[in-house]
């Protein structure tokens, strides 16, 4: 399990936050407005972030994975 996030995968920007929405989370950066995925655990929209930071396709979903 993840406990910070990378940084942005596009800017490179370690001005990070955790955006909080009803029931769902994501990180964001602060400085070029990039989101991650939504997930209700807060430790899974890390994780995602991470994956997608570290350019990991397995980061998506199996079925968004071959788009």
């Amino acid at each position: 399990m993840a406990t910070q996030p990378e940084p942005c995968p596009y800017c490179h920007s370690t001005q990070l936050h955790l955006v909080h929405h009803l029931c769902t989370h994501a990180v964001c950066c602060q400085h070029c407005g990039a989101c991650g995925p939504s997930e209700r655990r807060v430790e899974k929209a890390v994780d995602l972030w991470n994956g997608v930071a570290h350019g990991f396709n397995h980061a998506l979903p199996a079925a968004q994975a071959g788009r």
